[in-house]
């Protein structure tokens, strides 16, 4: 029979296994949903909602999808939105009632992340849509675990760490898994766009919504050997696993024939190459040195006519010089703005009124644009503060010596750069809620980092729970 230590009056508190132990058997009576939140589960939630949205299965009608009517696979994306929104919301919850969690801790990141909220809410009410209103919803369900990530973080310092390490894992986990089941699947084919050129894709999703997370997933794996480091992959086995990944999604990127996606890949690579780590210079110069040598080796054994089909897709230089005839809505998205400058016709309108002039325009097929037809001025202000506000905690953590080592503002800016990217040719973060909704909320929560936590001109802190 184990003994249990008796402690003396006065003594110091045990610590070590017995204490851990007791405290892990404390946690496994509790049911699972009163359990606190670990930070791999958080991670897992967060990009349950980041890619949810994401996954298409089924090909639908686009006047289908502007009316809102339902079906299988938009049920079971609300359904999980809403069992992740119960569980976070009771935990966040149950922190704010215990004076864990204060609005009032509330930095200025994430103060231009609540502005963006308020525009989207007034913006999908505003727009008497069914559509609109539920993705508004979405976007306040996604910042609202955002929220709960940065109350987390600033009561244990060792929680953003660990929750940034699952995100990294999960999306290169997520992008092995797509790849893997596209290609053991029978029936997912590669898509053919209306020139007739043959683009890879996962599943039923578009080529530049799988180009995007692969370049997401590029930049998880680039930044575990370059900028803050993962324990899990300095096995050799993992190192070794991790390149093999790398390559194969960088020629599934290649692929997808997304011409911004690639280029915005590359851009925000180039970020990370330019910024390793201490001790790392040796291998990012390696890295930099591979990725030209591949290329050249690309084009030499493929020759100026094949690259010239890659990049044309079937197109005539004209039509590529245009961007596919994304200029074109330009002229049209100026003379919708003009008619609701301040506010916008509505969040996600953008779409359905861009398609009566173009029948393959389902959205603004640019950020900028997208936003300015929905939400307006007041839109396009609101989302140029926060990305000016994430820029500049992220400048502030670059020139700090200590910050920088971590490596976390050189990620936070290649994330911008692959969302900035990646909206000239889509409508990004300004769109449904997706993966690039939550990768501009994973940069400015970077950017809370190295942000003191400020309101009102007094510096508040978190209460102990």
């Amino acid at each position: 029979m184990q003994v249990e230590p008796v402690m003396r009056a006065g003594a110091p508190p045990l610590t070590g296994p017995t204490t851990a132990k007791s405290q892990t058997a404390a946690l496994i009576r509790e049911p699972f949903w009163k359990r606190p939140l670990t930070p791999r589960t958080v991670a897992f939630l967060f990009l349950v909602l980041a890619l949810t949205p994401e996954i298409k299965f089924r090909n639908r009608d686009p006047d289908a999808a502007f009316s809102g009517t339902p079906d299988w696979q938009v049920l079971i994306e609300l359904a999980i939105w809403g069992l992740v929104a119960a569980w976070v919301g009771w935990h966040a919850a149950r922190g704010v009632a215990r004076t864990k969690y204060r609005l009032s801790t509330l930095n200025l990141p994430m103060g231009a992340v609540l502005l963006t909220t308020a525009v989207v809410l007034v913006s999908g009410a505003s727009a008497l849509s069914v559509r609109s209103t539920i993705r508004a919803g979405q976007y306040i369900e996604m910042v609202g675990m955002t929220l709960f990530v940065f109350w987390e973080a600033r009561r244990d310092r060792g929680f953003f760490p660990v929750f940034w390490m699952w995100i990294r894992r999960g999306m290169i986990g997520f992008a092995a898994v797509a790849t893997a089941a596209t290609a053991l699947i029978p029936g997912w084919m590669p898509w053919t766009d209306d020139n007739g050129a043959i683009r890879y894709t996962w599943f039923e999703i578009h080529p530049i919504v799988t180009a995007g997370m692969l370049g997401l997933a590029i930049l998880m794996l680039v930044s575990i050997y370059l900028q803050s480091p993962d324990p899990l992959f300095l096995r050799k086995g993992w190192k070794m696993a991790a390149g093999a990944l790398g390559a194969v999604f960088a020629v599934l990127l290649l692929q997808t024939r997304s011409r911004g996606s690639l280029v915005a890949t590359a851009a925000a690579v180039l970020i990370l190459l330019l910024s390793p780590r201490r001790g790392r210079r040796r291998l990012a110069a390696i890295v930099a040195a591979g990725i030209i040598a591949a290329g050249l080796t690309f084009f030499l054994a493929a020759g100026s006519e094949q690259v010239e089909t890659w990049v044309l897709r079937g197109q005539t230089w004209e039509q590529f010089m245009t961007m596919s005839q994304r200029t074109e809505l330009f002229e049209i998205g100026g003379d919708l703005f003009a008619e609701q400058p301040i506010f916008g016709h509505g969040y996600l309108l953008a779409g359905p009124l861009l398609r009566t002039h173009y029948t393959w325009a389902g959205h603004a097929h640019n950020v900028l644009l997208e936003i300015a037809i929905s939400m307006g001025a007041v839109g396009v202000l609101a989302f140029a503060f926060l990305l000016i506000v994430i820029i500049a905690r992220l400048w502030q953590g670059v020139v700090n010596p200590s910050a920088r080592a971590s490596g976390l503002p050189a990620e936070g800016f290649a994330i911008l750069v692959l969302l900035i990217g990646q909206g000239i040719i889509s409508d990004g973060f300004g769109g449904p809620v997706g993966f690039e909704t939550a990768a501009l909320m994973l940069a400015a929560l970077i950017a809370c980092q190295f942000a003191r936590t400020r309101w009102r001109g007094r510096s508040l802190t978190v209460a102990s729970p």
